[in-house]
């Protein structure tokens, strides 16, 4: 089981601020299964009080909220809820029973927002609780957060460097099964775009993609039917055009212990992040698949011959 680093940090402080509760309260619910990237494109360079005004309309009502400054660094952290009534008391104690009794979907939602010698950027974490077709709606938020992904940063050349891109996305699945470890990838799309661009040939086409045994996007969704313990994906996209990074990590587990302390209750887990990460931070760790190394950046050179 991964450690959940974002999430085990927010419970972390609260606990050394001392716990506050608040008066809980669930606004009327709307879809939960929000798309992160979408989302956090759309809140990214707003304030907090902006930010919560879109929050509320989306139907979350905040719970908990922790501060801290010291010269030239601020980092505001809100959470909020939908879905769910919670306080900040659900951070220190056994959460199984009041999880499993929800009849329906419900999501907590992280902001944290930091402003940084007036650098201002947010990171956003989303814990799902699916209690009725978890599959099914984990299926849900990684197809939305894979289609806003490879449409918002589809392959694009550059025009000052031909041999060299200028948008792009990589995506990487991981589904653990009781007997082995599942490894997916979108190289077959991007060596696609490669060949009708022009940058391989088609002998060299054949020879990429037979090297994968077919392990690409549509074997992972199809996969998700058969029974698994953990589900894990990243996403990396950049647009040097436009100045844009994101990274997005999507995980589902049924022994999830990061936010929560909770006994087989299926729970998806997703970060987002619209700046570009700094390998190997010991934070990233969490956010970086089995087996593989934090990727920094979109990397091109595959395309390169």
């Amino acid at each position: 089981m991964k450690t959940k680093v974002f999430f085990i940090c927010v419970v972390l402080s609260i606990m050394m601020m001392g716990l506050v509760s608040c008066e809980p309260t669930t606004l009327g619910k709307k879809n939960v299964l929000i798309n992160l990237a979408e989302l956090g494109e759309k809140v990214d360079g707003k304030s907090v009080e902006e930010i919560e005004k879109i929050l509320s309309k989306k139907g979350f009502a905040k719970f908990y909220d922790w501060s801290y400054e010291r010269a030239g660094y601020f980092n505001r952290m809100c959470v909020y809820s939908n879905g769910i009534q919670l306080d900040s008391t659900c951070f220190e104690k056994d959460m199984t029973r009041e999880l499993s009794q929800l009849e329906d979907n419900a999501c907590v939602m992280v902001v944290d927002y930091f402003n940084v010698k007036g650098q201002t950027w947010v990171e956003l974490a989303a814990c799902y609780i699916l209690p009725n077709n978890p599959t099914k709606d984990y299926e849900i938020l990684s197809n939305n957060l894979y289609r806003y992904s490879s449409t918002k940063y589809s392959f694009k050349v550059s025009e000052e460097d031909h041999e060299g891109l200028a948008q792009g996305y990589m995506w990487e699945g991981d589904i653990e099964t009781a007997s082995s470890n599942l490894y997916y990838c979108n190289d077959d799309e991007r060596l696609d775009w490669a060949l009708h661009s022009g940058w391989i040939t088609q002998e060299e086409y054949n020879e990429e993609i037979a090297d994968y045994e077919g392990r690409f996007r549509k074997a992972f969704v199809k996969q998700l039917s058969q029974p698994y313990v953990e589900v894990d994906e990243e996403i990396y996209a950049s647009s040097l055009t436009h100045d844009k990074y994101m990274y997005a990590n999507l995980l589902m587990s049924n022994e999830y212990d990061a936010f929560f302390e909770a006994n087989g209750i299926t729970i998806a887990e997703c970060y987002w992040s619209g700046h570009e990460l700094d390998a190997p931070m010991p934070a990233q760790k969490r956010f970086t698949a089995k087996g593989r190394k934090a990727k920094a950046k979109f990397n091109e050179s595959k395309f390169l011959k």
